[in-house]
């Protein structure tokens, strides 16, 4: 497992804490010189009917998930200081945008076709990086997220953006809460959790007093000291 290919597994159990069903996604090009024409790092489905209440803990406000229709947010993880902005192949794409609506499978071809446009507008670097209005149709919504484990506090001049200190908070308070809770016993076999996220939750529930750590101590407890 690579360091960006850990921060993703990162999102994934985060976004999965919060409700939502995840993947990621290629969106196959019809050149076969070409490779892919596009990837989602993650493609996350939350149902509006969605609830623990034996966690005792509620959906994580930085989500803004709503409560009254389904939620599909495309989700792209940026690692580093660099641009914050979704891959180029696919907020450029009408067509690679359209695959990736075809695939999530509650839009018809006329939805889609005028989805696609407001989708693209949104993904856009100058259109806020996801941050405007979502996308509503068929009672779902669609809209992307950024997600910078890497980053600190939101300047002004940045989009929106879910940050490491954020994540890092909320997974602490699901996997590792400060006082038991009478309906959601919180030791099991982690392995339970898949291979992509057992490291992360056993990082998690092997650290003492409730001080997680950061980022980059979550690397480094994980894929080890030199990475």
């Amino acid at each position: 497992m690579t360091r960006d290919e850990l921060l993703e597994s990162f999102a994934v159990l985060y976004l999965r804490l919060n409700g939502y069903f995840t993947t990621g996604l290629i969106v196959h090009s019809d050149d076969a010189h070409a490779g892919n024409q596009s990837e989602v790092d993650v493609l996350a489905i939350r149902f509006p009917q969605h609830r623990q209440p034996d966690r005792l803990v509620p959906t994580d406000q930085c989500m803004r998930a709503p409560d009254n229709r389904i939620d599909v947010v495309i989700v792209e993880v940026k690692s580093g200081v660099g641009p914050l902005q979704f891959n180029r192949g696919l907020r450029e794409s009408a067509d690679a945008i359209a695959k990736v609506l075809r695939w999530v499978g509650l839009f018809d071809d006329r939805t889609i076709e005028d989805l696609v446009p407001k989708v693209q507008t949104a993904l856009a670097p100058n259109g806020g990086g996801g941050t405007q209005a979502p996308i509503e149709a068929n009672g779902a919504q669609v809209r992307g997220v950024l997600f910078a484990p890497d980053r600190g506090v939101r300047r002004a001049n940045q989009p929106l953006f879910v940050g490491g200190a954020q994540m890092m908070a909320y997974i602490r308070t699901c996997l590792s809460p400060p006082a038991p809770r009478p309906a959601c016993v919180v030791r099991y076999d982690f392995g339970l959790w898949g291979q992509e996220l057992e490291p992360i939750v056993r990082y998690f529930k092997g650290r003492q007093g409730g001080d997680v750590g950061g980022v980059d101590d979550l690397v480094r407890g994980v894929l080890g000291p030199g990475v």
